[in-house]
């Protein structure tokens, strides 16, 4: 727009806007709200000027959290900091605690300036408000004393590819060649689309646009492609800002089926390299339009190269703008020849962002040029050509392969959803390429395989394909392909005998669980493959056990019950084990396979789904009566009634005789607990007798009186390999107790985890669709099932260690469920975290037949309890009852207020 201007400082900006184009509006939010410019310049004095009277110094730190679409709070807080006179730290309410605490303390913030509907950070040492508390101003000027040297705000990296970085930008950076002479013949065109995440390096550098744009920006939420589409066909846009993950679901969702698109016509994308089959698909879409993109790095801009895509050449960048220099440099940090490749440094005459911190840092100082870390090289045609990121770049033996390229030429089959390439250790070649996908369907993949043949070069080709229903990605959609590469590339412990580790192991299977994951993390971190003295291994880490949990080596035996056992006499003993040893508990192929074949028909998703109407009616009666009652305890009189008519139903239990069951259900679990002591493994073992002889009798019932239930089918059963009547009273058991404790608990720990993490619930009060993820957060976080154990079958090698027929092999699966190596920052409660595939289920053959009955009551339970009560809390505190085996509340008194 101008030539650099000098002194202006971000704020001077605003002011000039209000000045030339007050009424102007500078921001619309999803087609409604706007906010003009004189209506901004108005808010953000206030809001510095409330600043300023709280004590605000001249570069002080100063967060702003706002979430969903609270973009004009955002955009007058962001101003309103700057025009104080101090430094906005950008955070959004999608960063992690221990990050989010990360960052307040890295960069020195003081306050935090958030949105109305935004909870406060927890454990803050600084002030913290709303815009409407802390824009006590009147609105008039307020001149604060700095200058283009003084850092107008602090933006973090992406993270894809490590811990994010946070990076300092001064006023005059954000001003460069902005200065007030083109404002006043700035029009009024049609409006621009923009879809960006609030609290991003994106929604700064949008809001800091809109300042010296001649269009309006309308802002919409980044995940719903159809409301842009809306959007676009209502307002008229005429451009879109777009970054790939938008572009493959508007692809995906073919929005011009829908809508009329062909108003646009410039798509503009910046934030990772656009694959070129999706960028035709785009503009088959829009054929009024053009795709222009602009590569930069956060760290270099203004510097940017710029092109209008080419079908032709979709890996090249183009050149640079206006005040931009280009260099593509070799190993020794000097220009390389046309052609080659190197690694892409930037220059530009604005001042500088710089790293806060670190290696960054102390690189940047005393250099006018600065790394962007991606690897590129210069085509004939005097344009820049990206060829990857210079950590995702994958070294096949001698040659070097474009992960960029890869994934573009597999977007180019049109199974392809989404495509992620990486590179994986090699014993011979280094690095061979992998690729992980998402396919419109699994039995596309031999054509995809081909496709990749026919259009890929032998070394570029992925050596193996992995399926996925979806990419684990930030808060722009860029791929997080470390974490893929965590499930890609497990690494394993190496087995050890520890006396110290033994000592901890023990503790940990007998203790009460008051500190158990600390226990566990320190297990896991001194000795995660332990070598017990009677030979056993112990695994804590999540590919450990894992990887056991699927080894066909391993199964099921009654060596673990042989010892809970050993304190009962030889009397009680031989039936516990007759029955124990006919049920699919603690047996293996071909027995296992044909009891579980008999049953399993009950289970699956679609049968378990019909059942939902009956559960939710059931659950609403149960917490009525709880509500009703105020103070009595949820366990009795919700989260054990409700899976044991559930499971009842299904198996045809005579409603009259439930409760009764229920104090043996309690002591049958007491036969897996390693703390239950003499004591409880003799009333194991007596309620096991007990609820053998019901059994019994039940099953001669359904003989001759036969029911639409599953034990009367297994009752009548005339089919090959029917049960024989031990296997079905050992059947029968097993089902009703594993489909009773585990849901009881389960429910019990989620909402006292829940009501011990009051923002979650607000998340979920807020979101009731994130309550299947949040059931997934519960299970993982704290598992009813915290161990399993597994005898090995035939020799084989584990964690190192060679193991021979008869050993046992224990995971703890609560261990595992909290390794760093697998989830990020484990020990956090977070209903929205990503990263699924717990092991509180188990896995492989024995993988729990009732996952989807569990599941679905604890969804309707949370459903049905957050929409119906908005007061939940405490009576008093909740008791936990000890043990691993069945890990839960024993106790849960609660208030509930509609």
């Amino acid at each position: 727009m101008s030539t650099p201007t000098s002194r202006l400082v971000v704020p001077d900006l605003l002011g000039l806007r209000a000045e030339y184009h007050p009424d102007q509006v500078a921001l619309n939010v999803n087609g409604g709200a706007g906010l003009t410019y004189a209506d901004w310049l108005h808010g953000a004095n206030r809001v510095a000027r409330g600043l300023l009277d709280r004590g605000v110094e001249r570069g002080e730190r100063i967060g702003i959290l706002f979430s969903g679409l609270d973009w004009i709070d955002y955009a007058v807080a962001y101003l309103g900091v700057m025009t104080a006179g101090a430094t906005a730290v950008h955070l959004h309410t999608g960063i992690a605690a221990p990050e989010m605490a990360r960052r307040l303390d890295q960069c020195k913030v003081t306050g935090i300036v958030r949105g109305a509907a935004t909870a406060p950070v927890p454990d803050f040492g600084g002030w913290s408000d709303t815009v409407a508390g802390v824009a006590t101003g009147d609105g008039g000027p307020v001149k604060a004393d700095i200058g283009p040297e003084d850092l107008a705000e602090i933006l973090y990296t992406s993270g894809t590819t490590g811990r994010a970085k946070p990076i300092a930008t001064p006023h005059g950076n954000l001003t460069f060649g902005r200065g007030p002479e083109g404002f006043r013949q700035l029009g009024d065109p049609k409006p621009l689309l923009a879809p960006i995440p609030l609290g991003t390096t994106s929604s700064a550098t949008t809001t800091a646009v809109a300042l010296s744009l001649s269009a309006t920006i309308v802002l919409c939420s980044p995940d719903d492609v159809e409301r842009m589409a809306e959007l676009i066909e209502a307002m008229r846009i005429k451009s879109v800002m777009f970054t790939p993950w938008i572009g493959l679901q508007m692809a995906a969702a073919r929005i011009s089926e829908r809508y009329d698109l062909t108003c646009v016509d410039t798509l503009a994308t910046a934030s990772a390299p656009l694959p070129g089959p999706i960028a035709n698909r785009l503009l088959e879409m829009m054929p009024s339009a053009k795709i222009t993109s602009v590569y930069a790095a956060r760290e270099c801009v203004p510097a940017v190269i710029t092109i209008t895509y080419d079908p032709a050449r979709p890996l090249a960048v183009g050149r640079p703008a206006q005040g931009t220099d280009l260099l593509v440099v070799g190993p020794d940090s000097e220009p390389v020849a046309t052609g080659e490749i190197g690694e892409v440094w930037l220059r530009s005459a604005a001042p500088k962002r710089v790293f806060l911190e670190g290696e960054e840092r102390i690189e940047q100082a005393g250099n006018e040029w600065t790394r962007t870390r991606d690897l590129g090289y210069m085509g004939e045609d005097g344009d820049l050509y990206l060829f990857d990121r210079e950590a995702d770049a994958i070294r096949v033996g001698d040659k070097l392969v474009s992960s960029i390229a890869t994934e573009g030429a597999l977007y180019g089959h049109p199974a392809v959803q989404q495509a992620a390439v990486l590179g994986v250790p090699d014993p011979v070649l280094g690095q061979v390429p992998v690729a992980v996908l998402v396919l419109s369907g699994q039995d596309d993949l031999p054509g995809v395989r081909e496709f990749a043949a026919e259009h890929l070069e032998p070394h570029q080709r992925p050596v193996r394909y992995h399926l996925v229903d979806s990419m684990p990605r930030g808060v722009m959609g860029k791929v997080l392909k470390y974490q893929l590469l965590k499930d890609l590339v497990p690494t394993t412990s190496v087995a050890r005998a520890d006396a110290e580790a033994e000592s901890m192991f023990m503790g940990i299977m007998t203790g009460t669980g008051e500190d158990l994951y600390e226990d566990y993390r320190r297990l896991r971190e001194r000795t995660p493959a332990l070598l017990t003295g009677d030979g056993s291994l112990v695994l804590s880490r999540f590919t450990d056990c894992d990887a056991s949990l699927r080894n066909r080596s391993l199964g099921k035996s009654d060596e673990w019950l042989k010892l809970q056992l050993a304190s009962v006499s030889a009397t009680s003993l031989r039936p516990v084990m007759e029955l124990m040893q006919r049920s699919m508990i603690l047996t293996n192929p071909p027995d296992h396979t044909r009891l579980r074949r008999l049953v399993s028909s009950a289970f699956t998703g679609r049968h378990v789904e019909r059942l939902r109407e009956t559960v939710t009616r059931r659950t609403s009666g149960l917490l009525a009566d709880l509500a009703a009652d105020p103070g009595a305890d949820l366990m009795s009189r919700v989260a054990v009634p409700l899976p044991i008519n559930t499971i009842g139903d299904l198996l045809g239990i005579p409603e009259d005789d439930r409760a009764g069951l229920i104090p043996h259900i309690h002591d049958l679990g007491l036969l897996m607990e390693p703390a239950a002591g003499p004591d409880g493994v003799r009333r194991g073992a007596a309620a096991q007798r007990a609820l053998a002889d019901y059994f019994a009798g039940l099953l001669a019932v359904k003989r001759s009186e036969p029911a639409d239930d599953l034990l009367s089918r297994m009752a009548v059963s005339g089919e090959e390999g029917a049960l024989d009547e031990t296997e079905m009273i050992a059947t029968a058991l097993l089902l009703f107790g594993a489909g009773n404790t585990p849901t009881a608990n389960l429910l019990g720990t989620g909402l006292c985890a829940l009501l011990d993490h009051p923002d979650q619930l607000a998340l979920l009060r807020a979101d009731p669709g994130l309550i299947p993820g949040a059931v997934e957060e519960i299970l993982r976080y704290d598992s009813p099932s915290q161990f399993d154990f597994y005898t090995v079958l035939e020799p084989v090698t584990l964690a190192g260690a060679k193991l021979e027929p008869g050993q046992n092999v224990i995971t703890l699966l609560g261990a595992a469920n909290h390794d760093p190596e697998r989830f990020d920052d484990p020990d956090r409660f977070d209903v929205r975290r990503k990263q699924g595939g717990h092991l509180s289920f188990a896995a492989g053959i024995h993988h729990c037949l009732g996952a989807h009955l569990s599941r679905l009551q604890a969804e309707v339970f949370f459903a049905e309890l957050l929409s119906g009560y908005s007061t939940i809390e405490y009576a008093e505190p909740p008791q936990r009852h000890p043990g691993l085996g069945n890990r839960g509340y024993s106790r849960v008194a609660l208030r509930l207020e509609r």
